[in-house]
């Protein structure tokens, strides 16, 4: 549990907005196709190290119907730093999986503990758009739920456990962009460090089933094929099917 009792199951939005804004308290690294490999396997080392961190993603906005982006940047958070990965810039690169091999390496491991708000939508996209497999998947909500909380968004869970808030305003910014501004940089950093601490402040409620391996694409399952009736129900049928005969061609023989 936080340092804190839950003493509220909600909040609203009007005091969400007068709690103080939450600042990130832990360094920020960019990650891109521009950084060297080595660099790219010590700053995912370092994280590989940690037991639980917190992951999110971000996407440009599309406003027009049945359009889609990328997953444009992945976030994860250790209680030391937190990671931003531009993933769209090794897109251009034959090499793309060689180069991103060690972050494959850290969401893939079944050491570390992966949490999130809505991770599971967040690790389809990774899936999807860049190959990348999550195993040990927490979703936080379902932790909420288990601790009582009526709400379930990042932002209220985390005004419910720290009394702080976490700005969304750059949420529909353009996370394409050639650099991302500092607003950026902060906003997302943050979201994945918040994920974090929420699950510090949950972990207490936390059970081994809400835990997901090896998160892939949704299977649809087939519609089952029709049961052959067993001999009893044919039996049955052809009994009242027989009956039936007969009633008619008394009625007839009136």
């Amino acid at each position: 549990m936080s340092d804190m009792p839950i003493d509220r199951t909600t909040i609203t939005k009007e005091e969400l907005g007068e709690l103080e804004a939450e600042e990130l308290p832990v360094p920020v690294t960019i990650l891109d196709a521009s950084c060297s490999d080595e660099e790219i396997e010590s700053v995912m080392d370092a994280l590989s190290r940690a037991a639980v961190l917190g992951l999110d993603t971000e996407t440009k906005p599309s406003f027009h119907k049945g359009e889609g982006n990328k997953v444009s940047i992945l976030q994860l958070s250790d209680h030391e730093r937190s990671v931003i990965i531009k993933l769209l810039t090794f897109d251009g690169e034959e090499d793309k999986a060689s180069r991103l091999a060690p972050v494959a390496r850290v969401l893939a491991d079944d050491k570390t503990l992966l949490v999130g708000v809505s991770i599971h939508d967040d690790a389809l996209g990774l899936r999807k758009d860049h190959g990348l497999e999550c195993h040990q998947v927490l979703e936080l909500q379902l932790a909420a739920k288990a601790a009582g909380l009526k709400v379930f968004s990042l932002s209220k869970l985390y005004a419910l456990l720290y009394d702080k808030r976490i700005s969304k305003s750059q949420r529909l910014s353009n996370w394409e962009s050639e650099k991302l501004s500092e607003a950026q940089t902060n906003y997302a950093a943050l979201d994945a460090y918040a994920g974090l601490l929420i699950y510090d402040g949950l972990k207490d409620f936390v059970k081994p089933s809400m835990i997901e391996k090896k998160v892939g694409p949704t299977v649809r399952t087939p519609k089952s094929r029709r049961k052959e009736p067993s001999a009893r129900v044919r039996k049955r049928k052809v009994k009242a099917k027989s009956r039936g005969t007969k009633a008619r061609n008394k009625t007839t023989d009136k």
